[in-house]
């Protein structure tokens, strides 16, 4: 059972993932952890911060805003919106200058006082047919 704040914890996680402060992530989470999301089957932090980076790579203003954390025991919900415009490549779509929101729900699980696991999950379809609507002619709109 963790001995710390698990919803304070999982707010640092996601601040520090908004901010792409990997040291302070590697910090936050067991060496061993273990992170799962679409497109991502399972993948180790230093495996996860690769997949990371290309996302930031091609949405370089992007925000996290958490919307709700539920603490549980060993485990944390959280729902968070990830907002950013494509001025990169991001899965083979050419920059589209589009504003993009995707909201994700997290599963974040405590061993001791670190994160060992992280189950991600979000529409990734959709955020790619928005970007390649864009990218074929929509133009740049927020949605």
């Amino acid at each position: 059972m963790p001995t710390v704040d698990a919803a304070a914890l999982a707010r640092e996680f996601l601040a520090e993932l908004g901010r792409q402060d990997w040291d302070r992530l590697d910090r936050l989470c067991r060496p061993d952890y273990v992170h799962h999301a679409p497109r991502v089957a399972r993948a180790s932090l230093a495996e996860y911060r690769q997949v990371a980076t290309a996302m930031f790579s091609a949405f370089p203003d992007m925000t996290v805003r958490v919307e709700q954390l539920v603490p549980a025991g060993e485990w944390v919900t959280a729902r968070y919106v990830a907002t950013g415009t494509q001025t990169g490549p991001f899965h083979g779509i050419p920059p589209t200058g589009r504003t993009v929101s995707l909201s994700v729900l997290a599963l974040l699980r405590l061993s001791g006082d670190l994160f060992a696991e992280g189950w991600f999950e979000f529409d990734s379809g959709e955020l790619v047919e928005r970007l390649t609507q864009a990218a074929a002619g929509a133009g740049p709109a927020r949605s």
